[in-house]
């Protein structure tokens, strides 16, 4: 048994180890022994990675992993959502962004009412509905006009027919009535999907809180149940708990953990040390003096709902600023009604908790992770380095010491995991070249065609002169999606596509797509990773399909409409669909070859196929090191790069560049 740190390094040893036996046989010219794939489960990755979709995440409901409605019902449900209430936005105006940044500055989430019922005798000027850990409240101009506890509420319904065109559309909270009965309170929104998101997190917090579990095909605010591993699922191990203690940037105490309002006694001492003992001036992150850090006073509107919202604090470095330095900043982990975010700031004071602006530097949406590497990519990075790899950007981290690495990674990847089921309103955009169009209603060879990602499928679109603008001509459910494949179309990055062109998912109506674009890799991970998302969220849609458990409408005597925390279908649109299937068709492995050879014979080849379809990456270049001597047959043209084994062998990781910690070099006074 070898015992090491982390998976990296045990794949670092494992490859050194068939590095030698491959020498060793070939200098004895008998035929090298194959390295063995490595596969990855949860979030972590090496320099190279898994498709998001085939690796094994957490598990957040009780129900069996892996089990799926039907295709017909999946795909009813997204284009539901991508018609009404899950309608993306562009990432300049994600609403959910605002939501969360109130949650962690104000600590509640607010939302405009259209309409109100069950609440009379109330002024109903500029209504909003505001919530947090506690309270469920109405507000006209800002003065509270109603108020009930979540402590108080007995459950929740999700009214949600925006696709339908009905505009009544909301949250029914059911509170104790007279003579036993329930009081209905209808809270009628726009912004439906959001405020069923904050519902979800605050009720199942309160029910956790109670030792219950969450509310059956909720997604927020759930807690993992089980975990895989190479030998089987098994319960979720303790995650190390968050500090919330504040350090100043010389590694000062300025805060305690548990402190009252009347902390900022502590702050005060605290700078006053640091001033004594650097001539009342200290040495900032670079080296250079710096004047003396006043006396922070604390927000007092903060204070109450600080320690609800952090999850972990501390000290990271970053490379950045303009001479591309490492540079320290001061992370906090934030959980709020919307999911898990890291932001970083120049200093602590540039927190919340003591800045009444949004001093943001950076926010990294955490439900946008791919992946986490242990060991980052970069080079000539410190010890202690880490990527978060989201859909838009790598982010390489580094920690002050191994422990403090260690800490971060662990409550990082647990909350990623609790994230497995939240997904970004917003979309991500590719202005993409066409070059294979069976369906003739888009422009081929010139860059007018948008593909738009998000949460329920893929928009393409056609970007047209005039008033016209860009024109949506298809949208493909992630159910519609046969396969897609990385591929070099005459030494040029190109992404193929073959969608299903029926309902019925029917092998032989496909149509098959080619589209020439820089970020083909970019665009190829955001279609897996939404994937991914899609069928954590359809996972959980079944917990009300199997009546394992009563649920607590049902042991109060009520059922409400199996669909009603998530789902915006009726019973009528499903009734026929029954069979379970696998998202990605759940055909055998002769039939995918079969289609797959079939799809590879329509695209143009270039002159020179062992260039144009040679696979990218370092799995692939690892793979010619380790092989046999005999000379290799050249890549079928049209080649799936993602294709094959999923989990192939990474490269090694990069050692750990040998000098100095910045922590000690730049954070010294």
């Amino acid at each position: 048994i070898l015992e090491v740190e982390n998976s990296l390094e045990l794949e670092a040893e494992f490859k050194m180890r068939f590095k030698g036996l491959v020498k060793a046989a070939q200098a004895e010219q008998r035929q090298p022994p194959r390295t063995p794939p490595f596969e990855y489960v949860g979030m972590y990755a090496g320099p190279t990675k898994p498709k998001p979709f085939q690796r094994k995440r957490a598990n957040l409901s009780t129900r069996e992993t892996g089990k799926l409605p039907s295709l017909a019902v999946m795909r009813q449900l997204a284009v539901s959502s991508h018609q009404g209430s899950g309608k993306p936005t562009s990432s300049q105006l994600s609403r959910r962004m605002q939501l969360a940044k109130e949650h962690w500055h104000c600590g509640c989430q607010t939302f405009e009412l259209k309409g109100l019922e069950g609440l009379d005798q109330i002024m109903r000027n500029n209504l909003k509905l505001v919530l947090d850990d506690t309270i469920v409240k109405v507000t006209s101009n800002d003065s509270k006009q109603w108020e009930s506890s979540w402590a108080e509420c007995i459950d929740y319904e999700v009214v949600d027919n925006i696709h339908l065109g009905d505009p009544k559309c909301g949250v029914k909270f059911y509170f104790p009535g007279p003579n036993g009965g329930e009081h209905e309170i209808f809270a009628v929104v726009s912004e439906v999907r959001l405020l069923m998101y904050a519902v979800e997190y605050f009720f199942n917090r309160k029910l956790i809180s109670e030792g219950q579990t969450a509310r059956r095909q909720s997604t927020h605010g759930r807690r993992v149940i089980r975990m895989h591993t190479l030998t089987g699922e098994i319960e979720p191990p303790v995650v190390p708990d968050g500090n919330l203690n504040i350090f100043d940037i010389d590694g000062n105490l300025v805060r305690p953990a548990n402190v009252g309002g009347g902390s900022n006694a502590m702050a005060q001492i605290s700078s006053g040390a640091t001033a004594a003992k650097t001539g009342g001036r200290r040495k900032s992150f670079l080296g250079a003096m710096a004047s003396p850090t006043k006396n922070a006073v604390e927000n007092r509107s903060v204070l109450n709902h600080w320690n609800k919202v952090v999850v972990h604090q501390g000290w990271l470095l970053k490379k950045g600023g303009l001479a591309k330095q490492w540079l320290k900043r001061y992370a906090v982990l934030y959980t709020t009604a919307q999911g898990h975010f890291l932001c970083y700031y120049s200093d602590h004071t540039g927190s919340p908790l003591y800045s009444n602006k949004e001093d943001e530097r950076n926010i990294i949406d955490l439900s946008k992770t791919t992946f986490i590497r242990p060991i980052t990519n970069m080079k000539e990075s410190p010890p202690h380095a880490f990527d978060v790899c989201t859909i838009e950007r790598e982010w390489t981290l580094c920690s002050e010491n191994h422990e403090d690495m260690q800490t971060w990674l662990q409550i990082l990847t647990r909350v990623i995991d609790e994230d497995v089921a939240i997904v970004p309103d917003d979309e991500l955009s590719f202005d993409v070249k066409t070059r294979a169009d069976p369906s003739g209603q888009l422009v081929k060879n010139d860059y007018s065609t948008r593909m738009k990602v998000s949460a329920a499928g893929v928009s393409v679109s056609v970007i047209e002169g005039g008033d016209k603008g860009v024109v949506e001509k298809f949208f493909w459910c992630y159910t519609d999606f046969f396969k897609w494949s990385l591929i070099h179309h005459h030494a040029k990055m190109a992404l193929q596509v073959a969608v299903f062109t029926d309902a019925g998912f029917d092998m032989r109506n496909r149509q098959e797509f080619l589209f020439r674009t820089r970020e083909a890799p970019k665009l190829a991970s955001a279609i897996e990773f939404y994937i991914e998302k899609f069928m954590s969220i359809m996972h959980l849609w079944l917990e009300n399909e199997d009546d394992e458990e009563p649920s607590a409408a049902e042991e109060r005597g009520q059922v409400l409409d199996k669909r009603s925390s998530m789902g915006m279908a009726t019973e009528e649109e499903f009734d026929e669909a029954e069979n379970e299937a696998d998202l990605l068709g759940g055909y055998d492995s002769d039939e995918q070859e079969e289609m797959m050879n079939k799809s590879n014979a329509g695209f143009e080849s270039p002159a020179d196929a062992d260039d144009a379809f040679a696979p990218n990456g370092a799995g692939a270049a690892e793979e010619q090191e380790f092989a046999p001597t005999a000379a290799q047959p050249p890549p079928v043209p049209g080649m799936d790069i993602f294709g094959g084994d999923a989990f192939a062998t990474p490269a090694p990781a990069p050692p750990a560049a040998a000098e100095a910690n910045p922590f000690d070099t730049m954070g010294a006074p």
